[in-house]
């Protein structure tokens, strides 16, 4: 009692039968391997022959079996089956898996987050295929369970938005205050965090890869002082429109690199000045970095060639601890004003 099992393998009872005791009700299931509506006959076969039944068949009882097709199990098998090598599709999964998310309960439909990244109706990309690249890329070893797959599908629609917002700014933009600094970064920044505490890549690659690198971005734009951050961002702006968010911050990379160079060549241009003890050293070193200072030489080329190295005299002598870009400036005009 209790026991129950396959009579497919081991029958009824054991090899050599049985004596019957047609008093009793023995409980048979019937298990459907695939879907199935129709009739099983169930046979009870008398293996001595003793029994006296036509063809030994004591019990002939035929029985309706209807069996359904688990959808979802299909649907996720087949999401699975087709997020392999031989199989995967850059531009035709969508097609392929929307039918099958839909089964699973998944939010595919025209309202949806997921629809909302196809922009090619207004001229723009269809986001949508990247969300199955990152599903692909970032597929467990065992393939998707449908909680994982949930999971992942929410998050990576979340992430391909970000990512869309974030180059939208940029290429929206009509000036530096439209930016918010660099507000397409933090919050990039932010959601690939996010993303990071679900799954592992975007786009290929790590996320925290991506991570570090947008972070090392906002150390650098911070460093910057204030004139030298908006040069950055025009820079930037000049750039656009972007096809992609990585794009932007590429662009933000080489305009940070390009303010830092000029950031380092006002240093040594500064530190020309500062070490110059001679009025010949200073004169020299006024002169020759005046560009890369921003110094107003219009008024100073205008004084005689004889007085013009007594600016250099006078900046030499109220020197002090050493000249700021600021108080260089600021010197300089004054002397060259009192020396005309």
């Amino acid at each position: 009692a209790g026991k129950w099992h396959d009579i497919n393998q081991v029958g009824w009872g054991p090899s050599e039968g049985f004596p019957i005791d047609t008093t009793l009700v023995t409980d048979v299931y019937v298990i459907a391997t695939a879907a199935f509506d129709g009739t099983v006959t169930l046979e009870l076969v008398d293996v001595t022959g003793d029994y006296g039944a036509v063809d030994n068949i004591i019990i002939s009882q035929e029985v309706a079996v209807k069996a359904v097709v688990d959808e979802q199990a299909q649907a996720l098998a087949a999401v699975n089956d087709y997020l392999t090598p031989d199989n995967y599709d850059y531009a035709g999964a969508p097609d392929a898996l929307e039918g099958h998310l839909a089964v699973l309960g998944l939010d595919v439909g025209e309202d949806s987050d997921y629809a909302a990244l196809d922009k090619t109706a207004i001229g723009g990309k269809n986001r949508k295929t990247a969300v199955f690249y990152d599903l692909n890329q970032n597929k467990p070893d065992e393939g998707y369970d449908l909680a994982t797959l949930t999971t992942y599908f929410n998050a990576i629609v979340a992430t391909r938005h970000a990512t869309q917002a974030s180059m939208d700014k940029v290429n929206n933009a009509t000036s530096v205050e439209d930016l918010d600094g660099i507000s397409w970064v933090t919050d990039l920044l932010a959601q690939f965090e996010a993303a990071d505490e679900v799954y592992d890549y975007h786009s290929g690659i790590l996320l925290t890869e991506k991570i570090n690198t947008l972070q090392v971005l906002v150390t650098r734009y911070e460093a910057l002082p204030t004139a030298n951050q908006e040069a950055a961002l025009e820079a930037v702006l000049e750039g656009a429109p972007y096809a992609r968010s990585q794009a932007t911050t590429e662009a933000l990379d080489a305009a940070l690199t390009e303010q830092e160079d000029i950031i380092g060549q006002v240093g040594a241009a500064l530190q020309a000045v500062n070490d110059a003890g001679t009025t010949a050293a200073m004169q020299a070193a006024i002169e020759d970095n005046a560009a890369v200072l921003g110094l107003d030489m219009e008024s100073y080329n205008e004084l005689i060639e004889a007085r013009q190295p007594s600016v250099s005299v006078d900046l030499v002598a109220n020197k002090g601890e050493g000249y700021t870009l600021d108080s260089l400036k600021k010197t300089f005009n004054a002397i060259v004003a009192t020396r005309h």
